[in-house]
């Protein structure tokens, strides 16, 4: 019997979007459909012949929907929207395909499988899962046990969608059969990355307790395929936070960026802060001539990359890694550079740790001693300093909020600090990026850290105290929106509530976009007011900021593009929004010098 040929699953090492650093976020029980009409949307249509097709599948592939389902506010209009646009879509798509069957992986051991009709059966369908063996030599040896699943039924559409969740070994094929299909579907699972789970205090842990799920698998299966659990306490690096620790390992050096994604874009955007030289920026899918492509940004003539051979041919003396991994294209990149930064000793800073732990791009021997990551730690504290903090109680310090999830909050801290340079005799700026570090930012820190909140909130109020002391007025910023629903939870789990926890701050300086809902802007108004009281200090909303585009979703997760927007449309957004609060809104960057003055007259009244 001749080997199979079976076609992989993509392999995902998922970036930090969403409920965990997978797509359990993106294919949950409640929205896992969304995904299969996708799938089916995208089974019918012809790249080649279905040319009006194209931008609605698009449209409907790219939008934020299925991610919207967790905020129980947005779930039915999210919902009509998507069935509209599927309808639109499908309208242009002719039906080549009556039944579609697919499977996506969760993570590197989840797989959600899928089937999708326009007839209901007269039966319920029935999944059987078969694990397919071979020899050392790739020769199938036929099939293991079958595991049979009856999948849930979801009407949606006008399709009769049958969906399930599974556990599989990862790296292994299998074949799918449904009842109702006459051919079977092959596939290989994704190679195993490491599963990972954030907390609300923004520490990561492992998503899996290995030994259950080896135990699990094996009664599955029958077999014993242990899955070797490694990188997650390998320390890989060394932590910096400070500009001047920045300015030791780059200062003067010519350095490449991977990759070109939204923490890059701040990078590019205010390259001339920086202390190094941008000589390329190298990405797995985009190649420009100038890398200020999309980002609103003045030409840089930095170019972005994406022939692989040109990592060992370009001129470069030092690494900065913006990304988590993600897909596999990205880890073949990250292998290459990292195999010239280990051959000739580069610098290599990461913005997030996780990227350096992965087992499968270092064999355990390399001198590690030039990998940094951008990381507090290993900074003095004790019982004193717990009490002291504990009933801290800021003076100088401005934070930069955003009412929704739009790009802008770190942009605004940038475009704000140095235009107040010169009118302040000294401004500090705490940001809560990691990518602030390298921007000139004092102090700059990665969300990935596990330690307690005791200490956290002691680490960065005693660095918050420094920093005022230093400065009239120190700035810092959030995350996300004020009233973000993070899953299962409230506004107070998330990482903007956190932050203004920590910092308390006395002044703050609200984003928003076009679209932003004024029912959004007075909810974060009254959250930030509530926040305040619970925490006995006073707080004051001193502006709103906007900049000129709206945030658009990429072709992956990561990625952020902007789109131009009207200047009128801008123009009556603020005019709406200063008649709503009674609060000045200024452009960004048009406007900025404005804004500094409305600052530096709030915080010397």
């Amino acid at each position: 019997m001749s080997a199979i040929a079976i076609p992989e699953l993509p392999k995902l090492y998922y970036s930090t979007w969403g409920y965990d650093f997978y797509s359990e976020h993106w294919m949950a029980q409640t929205n896992c459909w969304m995904y299969s009409m996708l799938k089916f949307a995208e089974a019918n249509i012809d790249l080649e012949e279905d040319t009006e097709a194209i931008p609605l599948f698009e449209t409907l592939s790219g939008s934020d929907y299925i991610f919207m389902h967790t905020d129980p506010s947005q779930w039915p209009a999210a919902q009509k929207a998507f069935l509209e646009q599927f309808a639109t879509a499908m309208e242009k798509i002719p039906l080549r395909k009556q039944q579609v069957a697919s499977v996506f992986p969760v993570d590197p051991f989840q797989n959600y499988f899928t089937y999708i009709t326009t007839e209901k059966p007269a039966e319920p369908p029935v999944f059987d899962i078969y694990k397919l063996i071979e020899d050392d030599m790739g020769k199938s040896l036929g099939e293991l046990k079958s595991v049979n699943l009856e999948p849930t039924l979801y009407e949606k559409g006008g399709l009769y969608i049958y969906g399930q969740h599974f556990i599989l070994h990862p790296e292994s094929k299998h074949m799918l059969k449904v009842s109702t299909l006459d051919e079977p579907y092959y596939f290989t699972t994704p190679d195993f990355g490491m599963p990972m789970l954030t907390s609300n205090n923004m520490s990561v842990n492992p998503k899996y307790d290995f030994q259950k799920l080896n135990q699990q698998l094996e009664e599955i299966w029958d077999i014993k395929e242990r899955i070797a659990v490694h990188g997650e306490d390998q320390e890989q690096s060394k932590g910096l936070f400070r500009r001047e620790e920045v300015e030791t390992l780059l200062k003067g050096k010519k350095v490449a960026i991977f990759k070109y994604n939204k923490e890059a874009y701040s990078l590019l955007r205010f390259y001339e802060l920086t202390c190094y030289e941008t000589a390329v920026v190298f990405d797995d899918s985009v190649e420009l001539d100038d890398a200020s492509t999309y980002i609103q940004s003045e030409k840089s003539s930095i170019p972005v990359v994406n022939d692989i051979d040109a990592v060992d041919t370009l001129d470069f003396d030092a690494v900065i890694l913006t990304c988590a991994i993600n897909y596999e294209s990205e880890v073949r990149f990250l292998k290459r550079i990292m195999q010239r930064a280990i051959m000739e000793k580069l610098p290599v800073l990461s913005l997030y740790d996780d990227v350096l732990k992965y087992a499968d791009i270092f064999d355990g021997t390399e001198d590690k001693s030039h990998f940094y990551r951008v990381s507090v730690e290993d900074y003095a504290i004790d019982r004193a300093d717990i009490d002291k903090y504990s009933t801290f109680k800021p003076q100088k310090t401005l934070c930069i909020f955003g009412t929704d999830s739009v790009q802008g909050k770190f942009t605004t801290q940038i475009y704000l600090r140095e235009a107040l340079k010169d009118k302040l005799s000294s401004v500090t700026h705490f940001a809560t990026e990691p990518t602030g570090s390298l921007l000139n930012a004092d102090v700059g820190f990665s969300r990935l850290k596990e330690e307690s909140m005791e200490k956290r909130y002691t680490i960065h109020r005693k660095l918050q105290d420094h920093l005022e002391q230093q400065s009239e007025l120190m700035i810092t910023g959030g995350q996300n929106s004020m009233v973000f629903d993070p899953p299962g939870g409230t506004y107070h789990g998330n990482a903007s509530t956190l932050i203004f926890k920590e910092f308390l701050p006395n002044y703050v300086i609200l984003t928003a976009a076009v679209d932003t809902p004024l029912e959004t802007v007075t909810r974060s108004l009254d959250y930030i007011q509530e926040l305040a009281t619970e925490k006995g200090i006073t707080t004051k909303v001193i502006a709103f900021a906007i900049m000129g585009g709206r945030k658009l979703q990429g072709s992956r997760w990561t990625e952020t593009y902007f789109m131009d927007v009207r200047d009128n449309k801008i123009e009556d957004t603020k005019k709406s929004i200063e008649a709503a609060t009674g609060i000045p809104i200024f452009s960004i960057p048009e406007e900025v010098d404005q804004l500094a003055e409305k600052v530096k007259s709030a915080i010397t009244s």
